[in-house]
């Protein structure tokens, strides 16, 4: 629940050159901390995120030189990563994972697809940071893009509204979201985002399923260990919780007749995402839970 942000105990980039950026929708809310990208993906800043009118002001914040700077970058990566030649998009020293830290593109990809984060088709709160060199404080910085922290996950494990098709489909345990299939109505490029791009690389798709042999554990541990403990730790929270909003209309429709039955919903229905997934990905090497 702590914000996202710049700062050496979250994301430890230069406060002066490093920027955090966002997806936001289908449009550009705010032209001078945002922009469209070549594939017409709307990008925000998320930190830093107030306009500095002078461009040498000494404190953080948004300048016009960060914004055309960042808006370039990300144009000169999605030439490389929509070319329509595969030697040109996939090559490793000249072609998008030029441009990227790949393990970073691969754990993110891997929990938004495991969680069937609702916004996890590029539409809104997918982040990554540029570690962009220039700052003596940070020498490390490597100038790519870095994938993450993972975010907002209000609407995931099936808590949508399943009203429609898009959200049937989010909403079942089953099935890929992040690679261009399945989504609510009126979202534009999620069948055209980064990971649908990324997942027409042979390397990339490697990649993953040999990361998933490797920490395929966390995920199951979701299921048997992990929304029992998280139950736990909230306590009577929960129960607090519950009773003073009782009167008040739900956004979601409850997924159990108690708050029981909602952690029996939500363990169940990572039980099930896990043992679809791990089937996918596992290449007959499979884990999968009773």
């Amino acid at each position: 629940t702590e914000s996202v942000k710049i700062d050496d105990k979250r994301v430890k980039i230069s406060p002066l050159t490093g920027m955090i950026m966002e997806t936001d929708g289908t449009s550009v809310s705010d032209s001078k901390l945002g922009f469209l990208s070549t594939n017409k993906i709307a990008f925000a800043f998320k930190d830093p995120d107030e306009y500095l009118k002078a461009p040498d002001d000494p404190e953080e914040g948004v300048t016009s030189a960060k914004l055309s700077a960042i808006k370039a970058r990300t144009n000169a990566f999605e030439a490389k990563l929509y070319s329509s030649s595969a030697t040109t998009r996939n090559d490793p020293a000249t072609g998008y994972p030029s441009f990227i830290d790949v393990n970073s593109a691969v754990d993110f990809y891997l929990v938004k697809e495991f969680t069937k984060d609702n916004d996890g088709d590029f539409y809104r709160s997918n982040y990554f940071y540029w570690d962009r060199p220039g700052d003596p404080a940070y020498p490390t910085a490597d100038d790519k893009f870095h994938f993450g922290p993972v975010w907002d996950f209000d609407r995931s494990a099936g808590n949508v509204s399943d009203t429609d098709s898009g959200h049937k489909y989010v909403a079942s345990p089953e099935g890929w979201y992040v690679r261009g299939t399945g989504t609510p109505s009126g979202r534009k490029n999620y069948k055209t985002h980064w990971f649908v791009q990324m997942l027409k690389d042979p390397a990339f798709d490697a990649a993953l399923k040999a990361r998933w042999l490797v920490i395929r554990d966390k995920f199951a541990s979701v299921s048997t260990t992990d929304t029992a403990a998280d139950a736990a730790a909230i306590g009577v929270g929960a129960d607090n919780d519950r009773a003073r909003w009782a009167s008040t209309e739900k956004r979601y429709k409850a997924r159990g007749s108690d708050y029981a039955g909602e952690i029996s919903y939500v363990t169940k229905w990572y039980r099930d995402r896990y043992n679809w997934m791990d089937q996918q990905l596992a290449s007959g090497n499979t884990a999968q839970l009773p």
